[in-house]
């Protein structure tokens, strides 16, 4: 038995209607599943063509797009499609800040505060100045 070594399947970016509406290029791992005839069709970088993976040959009948997806990674690294989960990768870079968000709606008016204590008593102020002096009054009546 020989081995037909397969390009790795990175990721399935959807599903095309057949051979010939597969983009020209792609970057190595691309796939693309043609749902009428179950292929899956892998970019081999190395040999610069698609490779097809007859998925229905091997797994009776055509199949949905997760169970080529599953079945095309079994196949390209000769697992099986059993669903086992591999170990956790390492955590990715946090992002960049975010914008700040626009400003909110002015909120409702609080309640009247407590009345204030009485302030201290003043200092008495400065006398005044004295008034001018008033007119003359009248002569009174002649005595008797």
């Amino acid at each position: 038995m020989t081995i037909k070594r397969f390009p790795p399947v990175k990721q399935i970016l959807g599903m095309v209607d057949d051979r010939k509406s597969l983009p020209k290029q792609a970057d190595i791992g691309d796939a693309y599943y043609e749902e009428t005839s179950g292929l899956l069709w892998v970019w081999d970088a190395e040999n610069d063509r698609w490779h097809e993976l007859g998925l229905w040959a091997r797994h009776g009948g055509v199949m949905n797009l997760a169970g080529a997806a599953t079945a095309a990674v079994a196949a390209a690294t000769g697992g099986t499609a059993r669903g086992e989960k591999g170990a956790a990768g390492t955590a990715g870079k946090d992002g960049a800040p975010g914008r700040d968000g626009a400003p909110g709606k002015d909120g409702l008016n609080g309640k009247d505060g407590a009345p204030g204590k009485d302030g201290a008593p003043g200092k008495n102020g400065l006398d005044g100045k004295h008034g001018a002096d008033g007119k003359d009054g009248l002569d009174g009546k002649p005595g008797a």
